[in-house]
C-alpha cells in the first residue's frame, strides 16, 4: 500500500492511503510533533519586549492616547522587560551553582 502526504488548500495535512484497488480514504495526519512554548525564554527575551512595545504603542496612539502616555508606558513595558530577563537570567545562574556544588540533589 502507498502512502502520500499532503497538504490540502489551507494547509491541513491529511494522509491518503492507496489500496491495490486504487480506492482512497482520507484520514487526518497524526505523526504531528506537539510544539510547546518555552514562557521562561521567551518573557527573557528582548525581542518579544521589543513585540509587545511595538505592538503597544501605535494601539494607544489608534485611541488617542496623548505621545507623553505612550512614551511612558513604552519605557514602563521596556523596564519590566528588563527586570524579568535579568529575575530569569539569575534564577538560571542559581540553578547551575546549585548543580555544580550540590551534585545536582540540592544538597
Amino acid at each position: 500500500m502507498a502512502n502520500y502526504y499532503g497538504d490540502d488548500y489551507f494547509g491541513d495535512h491529511y494522509s491518503t492511503d492507496i489500496d491495490a484497488e486504487n480506492t482512497t480514504e482520507i484520514q487526518p495526519q497524526t505523526d504531528f510533533v506537539e510544539t510547546k512554548i518555552n514562557w521562561k525564554q521567551k518573557l527573557s527575551s528582548r525581542k518579544f519586549w521589543a513585540l509587545v512595545v511595538g505592538f503597544v504603542s501605535p494601539l494607544l496612539l489608534a485611541f488617542g492616547v496623548g505621545e507623553n502616555v505612550v512614551t511612558q508606558v513604552a519605557a514602563i513595558i521596556a523596564a519590566g522587560g528588563a527586570v524579568v530577563a535579568y529575575l530569569f537570567a539569575e534564577g538560571m545562574v542559581d540553578a547551575s551553582r546549585t548543580d555544580t556544588a550540590g551534585g545536582g540533589d540540592g544538597k
